[in-house]
């Protein structure tokens, strides 16, 4: 059985034990497929995490989906995934990995945030750098903050799902981290990265952060888990109010 620690206050959390890379391994998944990391995972549950779709897909591209620590720090070294469950709807994937110690992001926004408000994310973005042209690993963690631009449907999947346009455009690597949002000293999860889009008029572009709202995964049914996510995971709720004016 895994074990894992529910979300502390914002204050004390681990977040190295939050967010992990999803990588791809070959040989038995003991080893790197090669110096991919194609996203950021989260833990949710107790031997189940939490990604986008796409990251899911392209790392089974190039061997065994498998969810990666962080050199020197963590509880992974490569931890294969038994099973997972893809929502191409929302652009999120479960996990199921059977990793142990871990900090669980299971509190989770049930309303959306209004514009100008606050929201950070970290992940693993730009793990592969280049030394005399050779490639190699250096996992480093980074973390972002910006601000909800706007809401609106994503018109790129099926039924333009609401998804929360953010000011700081989101690199490669950190599609299915969580973006949070501190509530009564409790980071809640307000959304996950699903990427980034150029918002254009008149001839002139901007590049903008897009998360899937939580209360959209929130929504999902799992054949998996049988039954709706919030409820099947365990997640606690929590409500966001604007501050005074």
């Amino acid at each position: 059985m895994a074990t894992a620690n529910t979300n502390p206050s914002a204050s004390h959390l681990d977040i190295m034990r939050t967010v992990f890379p999803v990588v791809a391994t070959t040989g038995g998944g003991r080893e790197l497929a090669r110096p991919d990391f194609f996203g950021t995972a989260f833990a949710v549950a107790p031997g189940v995490f939490m990604t986008a779709s796409h990251v899911v897909t392209n790392a089974l591209t190039r061997g065994q989906l498998a969810i990666a620590g962080p050199s020197g720090h963590g509880p992974l070294g490569a931890c294969s995934v038994d099973e997972y469950e893809i929502f191409t709807n929302c652009d999120v994937a479960l996990l199921f990995c059977n990793a142990g110690g871990v900090t669980l992001l299971n509190t989770w926004l049930t309303n959306r945030v209004q514009t100008l408000t606050d929201l950070s994310s970290f992940g693993y973005p730009h793990a592969v750098s280049r030394a005399d042209e050779i490639e190699h690993f250096e996992v480093v963690f980074r973390a972002y903050k910006g601000y909800v631009i706007t809401t609106r449907g994503f018109e790129r999947l099926p039924g333009k799902p609401a998804v929360y346009e953010i000011s700081v455009p989101y690199p490669e690597g950190m599609s299915g981290a969580p973006v949070l949002l501190a509530v009564k000293d409790q980071l809640a999860v307000a959304g996950v990265v699903v990427g980034t889009d150029a918002v254009e008029y008149g001839g002139l572009e901007q590049r903008v952060g897009i998360a899937m709202i939580a209360d959209e995964i929130l929504e999902l049914q799992s054949d998996r888990l049988g039954g709706l996510i919030p409820e099947r995971l365990g997640f606690a709720a929590a409500t966001y109010s604007p501050p005074a004016p």
